[in-house]
């Protein structure tokens, strides 16, 4: 592992291996954080090659996968933004990927990057709010407990005790069922996911009201997020009026509404809707007048006199 590490801090400001649990006596893979804080002038997949002396490099978005004396190694290309965030989740095996899935019931996302809220609408994302990178603030708000963890773990036994220790621990929370098709097919391959689903399995024969109940709705949550959090749903309801503003314009003055108007269609409802956007200087002030007037009538009138349409 050093001498890997070494390598790669080479060609990188940083590299660091994630954090196992202590017993772990052999290591048939390893993932190394490579921080990337400035411009790649080189090719990364030639140089592992002439380093390593890999006969095969394979890329996965930000991830670059190789041999290098019988070990599977992976490069994980990581912005400074996320540097801290990227070592607290990528160690101690799945352990995050399983608190994950007690932040998911709050409506988060516990990742790399940090505790972040998507904001969604019609089944659409507008928004990203980050919430809070400080692993220590985010565990305490899952219900875990932040000076056992800085322990550190000796097994994997260990770590599972420690997700079933939450005060929000919910067997059901890890069942396969209820994930979407990207995450099941995900953790469905990762052993130690399945290990804890079969370790947690006994612990259903309690009711399900034994243990804490969640809401379906998790809008339930945000006041709660903003209480350990000040300052979300300040964010929030930006994201909030930012969509109320384009329900409100889209009401007014829409391609569908254009359509009925002056039987446009296809490429030449595009170039129309297109140049009378052009028309206004900014985005934003082609919304402002769309909203200032409140009139469809009006607005019609006017796009029709821009793209000179009887």
């Amino acid at each position: 592992m050093p001498v890997i590490l070494e390598k790669a801090k080479k060609k990188f400001s940083d590299a660091k291996s994630t954090t196992y649990f202590k017993s772990k006596e052999s290591f048939g893979d390893a993932d190394i954080l490579v921080l990337v804080d400035k411009d790649i002038d080189f090719n990364i997949k030639e140089w592992i090659i002439e380093e390593f002396g890999s006969k095969e490099v394979v890329v996965n978005g930000g991830v670059y996968s190789f041999e290098f004396n019988e070990l599977q190694v992976d490069f994980i290309l990581t912005p400074l933004r996320n540097w801290e965030t990227s070592q607290v989740y990528f160690s101690y095996n799945d352990l995050h990927n399983l608190i994950g899935k007690v932040a998911h019931r709050f409506g988060l996302k516990w990742g790399f990057d940090g505790l972040k809220y998507t904001y969604n609408s019609g089944g659409k994302e507008l928004g990203v709010l980050y919430v809070s990178k400080n692993y220590e603030q985010v565990l305490s708000f899952l219900g875990f407990d932040v000076d056992r963890y800085n322990l550190g773990f000796n097994n994997l036994d260990e770590i599972f005790d420690f997700v079933i220790s939450s005060k929000y621990f919910n067997p059901w929370l890890f069942d396969f069922e209820i994930m979407n098709r990207t995450n099941r097919e995900r953790d469905m391959k990762r052993t130690t996911y399945a290990s804890f689903v079969e370790r947690v399995a006994p612990l259903k024969e309690k009711t399900i009201d034994s243990y804490h109940y969640f809401y379906s709705d998790k809008k339930v949550y945000l006041g709660l997020i903003d209480f350990h959090f000040p300052g979300f749903l300040k964010e929030y309801r930006q994201l909030e009026k930012k969509e109320e503003r384009k329900i409100a314009i889209s009401e007014l003055f829409n391609g569908r509404i254009v359509m009925e108007q002056y039987k446009l269609e296809g490429k030449s409802l595009g170039e129309a809707l297109n140049n009378f956007k052009s028309y206004f200087a900014s985005n934003d002030l082609y919304e402002d007048y769309i909203l200032e007037t409140n009139n469809t009538a009006e607005i019609l009138q006017k796009f029709a006199q821009i793209n000179k349409l009887s």
